[in-house]
């Protein structure tokens, strides 16, 4: 648990972190971030906006004075409960890349690299703003012929058979703090090294502890 200050979620542009009563974010190297936040809904929010539409939801905050800000896609509600007042409910979301890995399928061949392979997928599926950072390199390599299957299991057909220099396998996921960035990396990789941002190694520092 983290003791978060200057909350701010915020969709359809109007800011709703005074309304929020508690904020859940998962992350796992299986893959992208998900999570859900229980919102006091006292203007009738939820019939304006949230239950016409698939909300991008913008999240923010601060964290030992470090900022860290994401995107995710609105993924429905439960847990509504109508009280004199208004509604509490629970809104659940996880990351765009993972609509668009869903939602597009491919039909294509690939040769090269497996972490070329899963970069030129990734390219074609998801929104241009979306950031792929590759943190070590494949040894395994081949041509792939895809059967017009959504794209997140093309990747995850070359995940399978992918592994670095020293047999190990790769996965890719997302970090709270990288704002919104995907990695690539092999579990040998995550254990020689920790990347900040796109290139940089991180080191625990004592004015950081």
């Amino acid at each position: 648990m983290l003791k978060l200050s200057n909350l701010s979620i915020n969709i359809a542009d109007h800011e709703l972190g005074t309304m929020v009563e508690s904020l859940t974010i998962f992350e796992s190297i299986k893959g992208s971030m998900k999570g859900s936040f229980v919102i006091q809904d006292n203007i009738n929010f939820y019939d304006t906006f949230i239950g016409h539409i698939q909300p991008v939801i913008d999240i923010s905050f601060t964290y030992l004075n470090s900022e860290c800000s994401n995107s995710f896609m609105g993924d429905g509600i439960s847990k509504m409960n109508i009280t004199k007042t208004g509604k509490s409910y629970t809104v659940h979301f996880h990351s765009l890349q993972s609509t668009d890995l869903k939602l597009k399928n491919i039909n294509h061949v690939y040769s090269g690299m497996s972490h070329e392979i899963i970069l030129n997928i990734w390219t074609e599926t998801v929104h241009e703003d979306s950031t792929l950072v590759i943190d070590n390199n494949s040894i395994t390599k081949g041509k792939y012929v895809v059967p017009n299957i959504s794209a997140g299991l093309a990747i995850s057909n070359v995940l399978n058979a992918a592994c670095d220099n020293e047999s190990s396998g790769f996965y890719l996921y997302q970090r709270l703090f990288d704002q919104g960035i995907t990695r690539l990396t092999s579990v040998n990789g995550m254990k020689k090294h920790f990347k900040f941002g796109s290139n940089k190694n991180y080191v625990i520092a004592n004015n950081i502890v």
